[in-house]
C-alpha cells in the first residue's frame, strides 16, 4: 500500500472514531451476527431436524431407506435435512407419503421452521419459535463463539 492510500485510511479513522462500534465490523471473517437472531435460527433447524427424524422414526425407516424412497441421491443428503438445511420441494414431495404425513403439511412444517413470519401470513399460525429460556441456554452455551 502506498504512502497516500495509507495516509487516506488513517484520515478516514480518525474521522470516524467511533465507527468500529457503530458497525461491528470483526477483524476477519463475517460481520458479526446478533447472538439472539442466530441462536434463533440454529435452534428452529434443530427443532425442525427432530422433527424429520421423529417422523422417519414413526415410520420405521433408516436414513437409507428414506433416501431410496424419496429419490435422495445419498443418506447422507437426506441427514443433513435432518442437521443442518431445509429440504427443497421435490424431497418434500418424496418423504411424505412415506412418513405418514401430506405434502402440505409437510411442506408447512419447514416453513414454520424456516421461516415463521411467512408462515404466519400465510395461514395465520404461529410458526415455531424457540423460548427465551432456551435461547438463553444456547447463547450461554456457547459464548465462547463456537455457534
Amino acid at each position: 500500500m502506498t504512502a497516500s492510500k495509507n495516509a487516506a485510511i488513517v484520515d478516514c479513522v480518525s474521522a470516524n472514531p467511533t465507527a468500529d462500534q457503530d458497525y461491528r465490523v470483526q477483524a476477519r471473517g463475517r460481520p458479526e451476527r446478533d447472538p439472539v437472531e442466530t441462536a434463533r435460527r440454529i435452534l428452529r433447524r434443530k427443532h425442525f431436524g427432530n422433527r424429520m427424524r421423529e417422523l422417519r422414526n414413526g415410520a420405521s425407516l433408516t436414513l437409507a431407506q428414506a433416501a431410496n424412497l424419496a429419490g435422495v441421491t445419498s443418506p447422507r443428503k437426506l441427514s443433513q435435512y435432518e442437521t443442518t438445511c431445509y429440504p427443497p420441494g421435490e424431497v418434500i414431495v418424496g418423504l411424505a407419503p412415506h412418513y405418514g404425513v401430506s405434502e402440505k403439511d409437510l411442506a408447512g412444517l419447514v416453513l414454520a421452521h424456516s421461516d415463521p413470519d411467512l408462515f404466519k401470513a400465510l395461514t395465520g399460525n404461529a410458526g415455531y419459535e424457540p423460548s427465551r429460556a432456551d435461547i438463553a441456554a444456547f447463547i450461554n452455551a456457547n459464548a465462547d463463539g463456537s455457534a
